[in-house]
């Protein structure tokens, strides 16, 4: 399966979130058994959240984020930018007005003919339009849950 930025940063915030520990426990084990991978753009967003967007929630201090952004990332697989992926990205890019970025995840899960898991509602939206099989967090959890428990 591939995962955004948005999907894994939802399963470690906010600390009393019962359904980030959910998720949590759920992408544990769709690592274990299926394994999850991203574009290598992945610790990039991530870390940029983590870092400089959102700081104040992710730790106390730097090396509690690092370790936080280490942690998230360590497991994907990242899937380096090669000429096809970067060709499928650009033209979904183009041709959907969505990001780049976010476009890559689409590239991705549409080359493996795999699932995408995110909690971006507009990447979402365009990825069940174009019959990738999608996860809209945390909305889908009870399906991503159900879909992957075998």
């Amino acid at each position: 399966m591939i995962i955004d930025s948005s999907a894994l940063l939802l399963a470690v915030g906010p600390p009393d979130s019962h359904a980030g520990e959910r998720l949590s426990a759920i992408l544990t084990r769709v690592m274990r058994v299926r394994g999850l991978a991203a574009p290598a753009v992945l610790p990039f967003e991530v870390g940029h959240v983590v870092h400089r967007k959102r700081r104040q929630h992710f730790g106390t201090s730097m090396a509690e984020r690092q370790a936080l952004v280490g942690r998230l990332v360590g497991p994907v697989e990242m899937v380096p930018m090669d000429a096809d992926l970067a060709r499928a990205t650009g033209y979904l890019s183009e041709s959907s007005g969505i990001s780049f970025y976010d476009a890559s995840y689409l590239a991705e899960a549409k080359r493996r003919g795999a699932g995408l898991i995110t909690a971006d509602t507009g990447l979402g939206a365009h990825a069940k339009h174009a019959g990738v099989l999608t996860y809209v967090l945390p909305g889908d959890l009870d399906a991503l849950d159900a879909a992957t428990a075998s």
